[in-house]
């Protein structure tokens, strides 16, 4: 039981953590990594994502920032605009339904996961889940931010344990 507790309460503690950074972005993906072609150079690629219009026109090369040894080591840096509308987030949200979740804390769960469901680009896909006795599938993914959002609110406390797994 107690581990159970402590897993639940890092699962939460992660949660609000999360929050923050899932609506803040930017995004940065390394997409690959060339050591080989070009030694000793190092070539990276990378997408950053999430940028509101103003940052994404600045963004440049002072931005990036890569050090070995204690020392910057980038000698040449290109930034490559791209609209790339295949790209998107897949975002699950699992909440803890069960009654070890007091009601003003389960009503601060909802708050955020909606302010997150918000912050999301039109393109990401949102799937959710909740959490007690059993776990359930509530929406499986989906664009329509508003259907989430009321199932977020239907979501009641109940149940004696707390299984994710």
């Amino acid at each position: 039981m107690k581990i159970t507790t402590i897993y639940s309460a890092l699962i939460i503690a992660a949660f609000f953590m999360s929050a923050r950074y899932a609506t803040a972005g930017p995004y940065i993906k390394i997409e690959s990594v060339d050591a080989a072609s070009n030694y000793p150079t190092v070539r990276v690629h990378l997408t950053v994502s999430g940028l509101h219009d103003e940052e994404a026109e600045t963004l440049d090369d002072t931005h990036i920032s890569v050090v070995e040894d204690g020392s910057r080591v980038i000698k040449g840096v290109s930034v490559t605009r791209q609209n790339d509308p295949d790209y998107y987030l897949c975002v699950v949200f699992s909440i803890d339904s069960s009654k070890s979740i007091d009601k003003k804390f389960m009503a601060r769960i909802k708050s955020t996961a909606r302010d997150m469901v918000k912050g999301l680009e039109e393109r990401d896909r949102i799937a959710l889940f909740r959490f007690n006795d059993r776990v359930v599938m509530m929406n499986d993914f989906t664009q329509n931010k508003d259907e989430i959002i009321r199932k977020i609110n239907r979501i009641e406390r109940h149940g004696t344990r707390t299984l994710l797994y």
